[in-house]
């Protein structure tokens, strides 16, 4: 069963899984997307996924679809101060954005 890390009544938040990847490597290949994000590989992401210090989350809407992904870094950090380093939303212009940076600047959640 899924474990989703943070949620609201129109988007869940969970872990990004290897599984997972096809799905972020396509979205780093929107026309839309590739104005404002550099391509990962498979293994950099692999590796965001598995380094303690990262945390590399899917996004879904209500029907479970993934809409996007963000990446997180700075787990380890005493200060907590943590860096968004991406967020990449594959539907765009209906409000999601606002909502992902809503729901994980309410960190504390996630952080832990």
């Amino acid at each position: 069963m899924t474990q989703y890390i943070v949620s609201n009544n129109e988007l869940f938040i969970r872990k990004t899984e290897l599984e997972d990847l096809n799905y972020v490597l396509q979205a780093e290949q929107d026309p839309e997307s590739k104005k404002f994000i550099l391509s990962w590989s498979r293994e950099q992401h692999e590796r965001a996924i598995s380094n303690d210090d990262s945390l590399h989350l899917i996004v879904e809407d209500t029907n479970r679809r993934k809409i996007g992904y963000v990446i997180i870094q700075g787990m380890k950090n005493p200060n907590r101060c943590y860096e968004i380093v991406r967020i990449n939303l594959s539907v765009r212009n209906q409000g999601y954005g606002k909502k992902v940076m809503k729901l994980i600047l309410n960190f504390e959640s996630i952080a832990s």
